[in-house]
Parts: structure tokens; sequence; C-alpha cells
């Protein structure tokens, strides 16, 4: 496990800090091939990261690396432009029935509860697309 948990920590160069407090480190990162993916570190061990990844929803974002060692949690996820539905709520939007359907419906499809997601500022979404750009800049 060791080796999976250097490979979330070496392959992937951090963008930007989303969160960093008492349940851990969420970051944006960026792989060599120019992907981005959230980096989380989590205080936690046994997690359902090793179940969310065989998963295949699409109201959950993709989980693509999830390893533990004693004392935490390391996650590779899909990084999915936009705002959360706490977000959305929280700015009273309205959300169309079949977002609140599918609300309803997913906690049951996993027999879980749904791992927090992060919001991405809007800034943070350009800032992110400004430096993929200037990389295959100078990569070309």
């Amino acid at each position: 496990m060791q080796e999976a948990i250097r490979f979330i920590q070496e392959n992937f160069k951090q963008v930007a800090v989303l969160k960093d407090g008492a349940s851990g480190l969420t970051e944006l990162v960026i792989d060599p091939g120019k992907t981005v993916y959230i980096r989380k570190a989590i205080p936690y061990t046994g997690l359902p990261y090793q179940k969310l990844a065989r998963l295949d929803h699409p109201l959950l974002p993709k989980i693509y690396y999830a390893a533990e060692d004693a004392l935490r949690t390391y996650v590779i996820e899909q990084y999915v432009e936009g705002q959360n539905l706490q977000a959305l709520l929280e700015a009273k939007k309205n959300l169309h029935s079949s977002r609140s359907y599918q609300k309803v419906e997913l906690p049951a499809y996993m027999n879980k509860p749904l791992p927090e997601s992060k919001p991405a500022s809007e800034q943070l979404v350009q800032k992110v697309k400004a430096m993929q750009q200037e990389m295959k800049k100078h990569d070309a």
C-alpha cells in the first residue's frame, strides 16, 4: 500500500489548495498528461473509497486511486467543474425536479451517505484552464 500512497503523492502536482482543515487536505492537482484531478488526504481510515472506486454512477465523481496508511486515507478523484449541490442549495437556486429525485436516489444506490464534495469557484476553473493552456504552449 505504501507504493500506492507514494504514487498518489509524487505523480500529481498541486495547482491549488481547495480546503485545509481538521477534516483533511483537499487539493486541485494535475498529472503529467495535464489532466486535472482532486487529491484528498483525509485524517481517517476505514472510509468507503475502495467501494466508491468500484461504483459507476453518473452522480458520483470517479475515484481513480485510494490508499490508506495507519493514519490517513489518500484519494485521487475526478475533477468535476462547477458547484456542488450544497453550494446550489445555499444560493437558493431552483433545482430541476430530476435533480431533486437523484439527490434522494443516490444514497439508496450506495447504501451509504454521499461523501462530501468540494466546490470549485469560477476563478479557480479559469486558473486551471489558463495553466493547462500555458503548459501546452511550453510542451510544444
